[in-house]
C-alpha cells in the first residue's frame, strides 16, 4: 500500500497524459514513467523518479520489485526533481530546481533535500546563515560528494558572503549543520572531490574584457589542506578541449576528455605533477566520447559514446564481463547498465531495439536470476 506523501512546495512540469489521439512523436516526447533509477550500496533497495500524472514523485522499491512506496511529491507545475543519489543505505539526497527571474532573464536555482529512510522524514539541507539573506532565493546548493566512507555527511557547495564566492561545506545529514571546509580565495565557480571525498578540483569561468574571450581554468590541489594551483586554461572555442573526468587512486594523474590530436573527444591520462599529457586511454575511431561512467559514489569506471545507441566501454575486467553477460542474456536488444550495487552483484539494465521502446531489466548475480521486474524471473545459466 502506498504511504502518504510529503509535499514539497516546488513546481514541476507534469507528465503529458496519453490518449488515442496522440501521435507517435507526442508519446515519445512525454516524460518517461520512471527515470534516474539507482540502487542502494547494499543492493537491497531501488530509488527512482516516478512521473505520475499529478506530479513527479521520489519512490522507493525493494530490489527488484516494481511495487513502490512514494516518499515525496512535487505539488505544482514548473519545478523539477533533477536527480536522486544514495548516501549510504539510510539517506537519499534529492536535488530539486525552480525557475527564478533576474536582470531580464530566467534561470534555474538548485536546492538539496535529504530523506531519512529510517524515519521517512524529508529535510531541506540549508542553514540560517543563508536563509536570512535577501539574496537567498538566488543561492544554488550543489552536491559535491556523497562521501561513500561517511554516510552521515555529504559535501555541498553554496555561495558564501564572506568569501564572495562559492565555498564548500561538510553537511550533517541528521540536523543539516553546515561546516565550511573550503574557503574560496580563487574565484572558483564549481568544486569537485575525488572518490575519497577530498575536494581536489575547481573550475573558474572568466571573460577577458580586452579580447572578449571566455576562459575556463581548472584548479587543483595535491592533498587536503594544501592551496589550490591553476592547472590548465582553455579559451572556449579556440583551444583544445580539456575536461577532467576523474583522478587516479593516488590523485597524481587525471583522466581528461580532450579533442587534441585526433580532433575527436577522447580520454587521456594527464600527468599533473609534470603538467603534460601522458597517453591516450580510449578513443573511438568514428565518434566523440559523450562522457564518463561513474558509479553512485562518484568513482570513474569507463566512458560512453553514441552511434545509433548508447555504447559503454569499461576499464575493468569486471565491467567488460558485465557487458558480455548482458549481451548473452538479452541478445536481441541493445542494452547498458544504469545502476549497480557496490559489490556489482545486482544491477539494473536499460534495453531497447528497433521494435521495442526502452525497458528496464534486473540482473541478480547473488540469486542467479534476471528478468523484467514487472513479471518474469529467468535463471542465469
Amino acid at each position: 500500500m502506498r504511504s502518504s506523501l510529503m509535499i514539497f512546495g516546488f513546481l514541476l512540469l507534469v507528465l503529458s497524459p496519453s490518449s488515442q489521439a496522440q501521435t507517435l512523436y507526442e508519446k515519445y516526447a512525454s516524460l518517461p514513467i520512471m527515470e534516474n533509477l539507482s540502487i542502494s550500496p547494499d543492493g537491497n533497495k531501488l530509488a527512482a523518479i516516478y512521473n505520475a500524472a499529478d506530479g513527479p514523485q521520489v519512490v522507493l522499491m525493494d530490489f527488484p520489485s516494481v511495487e513502490f512506496t512514494p516518499l515525496v511529491q512535487l505539488k505544482k507545475a514548473r519545478d523539477r526533481i533533477e536527480y536522486v543519489v544514495w548516501s549510504g543505505n539510510r539517506y537519499l539526497i534529492v536535488a530539486l530546481s525552480y525557475p527564478e527571474y533576474s536582470s531580464g532573464d530566467y534561470f534555474r536555482i538548485n536546492r538539496l533535500y535529504r530523506i531519512d529512510l529510517k524515519t521517512k522524514e524529508a529535510k531541506e539541507l540549508t542553514d540560517k546563515r543563508f536563509s536570512k539573506k535577501d539574496y537567498y532565493r538566488y543561492v544554488n546548493f550543489r552536491l559535491v560528494s556523497a562521501l561513500k566512507d561517511d554516510p552521515e555527511h555529504i559535501l555541498v557547495s553554496a555561495y558564501d558572503e564572506l568569501d564572495r564566492g562559492i565555498s564548500v561545506y561538510r553537511v550533517n545529514l541528521a540536523d543539516s549543520d553546515f561546516d565550511k571546509i573550503i574557503v574560496n580565495n580563487y574565484k572558483i565557480d564549481s568544486w569537485y572531490a575525488d572518490n575519497h571525498g577530498v575536494v581536489r578540483l575547481g573550475l573558474q569561468w572568466e571573460k577577458d574584457k580586452s579580447t572578449d574571450e571566455h576562459k575556463l581554468t581548472t584548479w587543483y590541489r595535491n592533498a587536503d589542506g594544501e592551496p589550490m594551483k591553476a592547472l590548465h586554461t582553455v579559451i572556449i572555442g579556440k583551444s583544445e578541449t580539456f575536461e577532467v573526468m576523474g583522478l587516479s587512486e593516488d590523485g597524481n594523474k587525471a583522466y581528461v576528455m580532450s579533442d587534441r590530436i585526433n580532433k575527436r573527444e577522447s580520454l587521456w591520462l594527464y600527468d599533473i605533477q609534470n603538467n603534460q599529457f601522458e597517453r591516450e586511454v580510449y578513443s573511438n575511431p568514428e565518434y566523440d566520447l559523450a562522457g564518463a561512467l561513474t558509479n553512485n559514489e562518484g568513482e570513474l569506471s569507463g566512458v560512453f559514446y553514441y552511434d545509433d545507441y548508447r555504447r559503454q566501454h569499461y576499464f575493468s575486467d569486471n565491467g567488460e564481463q558485465q557487458t558480455a553477460l548482458i549481451k548473452k542474456l538479452l541478445p536481441e536488444m541493445e542494452s547498458f547498465v544504469v545502476a549497480s550495487s557496490r559489490d556489482k552483484q545486482r544491477f539494473i539494465v536499460q534495453a531497447e531495439s528497433t521494435a521495442q521502446i526502452p525497458v528496464y531489466f534486473y540482473v541478480d548475480l547473488r540469486n542467479k536470476m534476471y528478468g523484467p521486474p514487472r513479471c518474469c524471473k529467468h535463471k542465469i545459466q
